[in-house]
């Protein structure tokens, strides 16, 4: 395809290879576009976008959809220049692109019937066999079933492969914004799995026929895979004689070449089709008006209709870097959520510190009354100081047991049949011993020895006197008593 010049003088993506016309900028649409993006400044991040690259425009649906609705939000057919404004202004929350090249390759190989976790490898080494002068593509496929041939079994699969450079052309743009792209289809996928879809009853094999305006597209559908596909060149929208005898020859073309033979044929986006197509009108259009439905039922479609990553025709290093760029921004979000932590933490770990420091500021003594303690401290310790020594003598001379003290704590009175006939006392260092001598008046030994016993009982009734020992003679009844005196 043929790269054209844009009026601001750098290159656009080609669209066709019969798309001539030059996409000029004018400011009307500038200020549609901005209109637009002004319009949709509410509620962004849940606006999915779908980009579907047309013979005669890029147009562009975008929708706010949830779980269980899609309301469409805006509609517009825009050149690249515009494109490349609006790009730049959206903030929609994912990206969906849909193309419709004539370069796009359509093949039905037959696998065996394998693990759907090896399909995808072994696809790929037959795709390569079967067209060895490509060798940078990508493909999506889809399952058409399985049959018995030559005795063996072997499913059959309809791919559909894209070159890599035409791939990155469409992605460069959303690469250049920073806009991630979730999947890359073809019109006929994404038509196919509507008409796939519809309740009306419609033969398995059928021709269906997409209308571009300058370029009408013919592909042949088996259930939801895409069999073969064709385009043509038109003079504009609706199918007149000359496309409808494209049509006849696409037939033809079919039951003689392909060995194809569909069942009827519809025309997807037209509004009165005329033989050789049938009516149709897809499910999903009592949800959307039939300017929309004429207008971009691609788009719609894509919206409306789950796809799975085997429709998927991004390259495989774009899907490698996106990813490696959503781990970096989830990573990035986890670092900003540990600082927010950390700060938490600190700014809770300031507020006890200077708590505490308020604390210690209220606890402390101000400075003049912590001084006139001191003083008053210093003053009583000079006085006790004086007076220590004084204190000590005394103490200790109270301490020390003297005989005068003896002899007024010593009381004999009353002992009946004791006759102390000497008394006599020595004072040591801390202790005073005493020694008594004398008498028992008794008749008998017994009667002497419990007067002696009751001399004992009555000086050890004498605070600090203890008896060292005690001797009664037997023959003249004459006894001894030792002690210590000792305060």
């Amino acid at each position: 395809m043929d790269e054209q010049k844009t009026e601001g003088g750098g290159i656009s993506r080609p669209l066709s290879c019969s798309a001539k016309t030059l996409f000029i900028l004018d400011i009307k649409a500038l200020d549609r576009v901005k209109s637009s993006i002004h319009l949709l400044s509410g509620g962004l991040m849940s606006l999915y976008t779908v980009v579907s690259y047309d013979a005669d425009a890029i147009r562009v649906v975008t929708a706010d959809k949830t779980k269980y609705n899609l309301t469409l939000k805006r509609t517009l057919t825009l050149s690249d220049n515009e494109f490349e404004l609006f790009l730049a202004s959206d903030r929609s929350k994912s990206y969906q692109i849909i193309i419709n090249s004539p370069d796009a390759i359509y093949e039905v190989v037959n696998i065996p019937p394998v693990e759907a976790r090896f399909n995808a490898r072994i696809i790929d080494t037959e795709l390569r066999r079967m067209h060895p002068e490509s060798a940078n593509f990508s493909f999506a496929y889809r399952i058409i079933g399985e049959l018995v041939q030559d005795g063996r079994t072997v499913r059959r699969v309809a791919c559909c492969m894209i070159s890599n450079e035409l791939l990155d052309s469409f992605l460069e743009p959303f690469v250049k914004h920073n806009k991630p792209v979730h999947i890359v289809a073809t019109a006929p996928q994404i038509l196919a799995t509507m008409v796939a879809g519809t309740s009306t009853e419609l033969p398995n094999i059928l021709l269906c026929g997409y209308d571009e305006g300058m370029r009408k597209t013919l592909f042949i559908i088996e259930g939801r895979a895409v069999l073969f596909s064709r385009q043509i060149p038109s003079d504009g929208r609706d199918w007149n004689q000359f496309d409808k005898q494209n049509v006849t020859m696409t037939l033809d073309y079919c039951f003689q070449s392909l060995r194809i033979r569909p069942g009827g044929a519809i025309a997807i986006n037209c509004a009165d089709p005329s033989p050789p197509f049938v009516p149709f009108s897809p499910s999903i259009a009592k949800r959307f008006s039939e300017d929309s439905l004429l207008e971009y039922p691609a788009q719609l479609a894509i919206l409306n209709y789950p796809f799975t990553a085997s429709d998927d025709l991004r390259p495989k290093n774009y899907r490698l870097a996106l990813k490696e760029q959503e781990l970096v921004r989830y990573a990035g979000y986890v670092f900003a959520l540990a600082t927010v932590v950390v700060m938490l933490l600190l700014a809770i770990q300031a507020g006890l510190i200077a708590g505490l420091k308020n604390s210690l500021e209220k606890s402390r003594q101000p400075t003049v009354i912590l001084q006139g303690a001191i003083d008053s401290f210093q003053s009583v310790t000079e006085q006790r100081n004086k007076v220590e020594d004084m204190i000590a003598v005394l103490n200790r001379r109270n301490a020390e047991p003297t005989i005068p003290d003896l002899l007024a704590a010593l009381d004999l009175s009353g002992v009946e049949g004791v006759t102390i006939a000497s008394f006599s006392s020595k004072r040591d260092k801390d202790s005073i011993s005493i020694l008594f001598n004398g008498t028992i008046n008794a008749k008998t030994l017994s009667g002497s020895q419990a007067c002696l016993e009751e001399l004992v009982k009555r000086l050890a009734l004498v605070k600090g006197i203890s008896i060292a020992s005690k001797h009664l003679d037997t023959n003249n009844h004459k006894f001894t008593l030792e002690g210590r005196y000792s305060k």
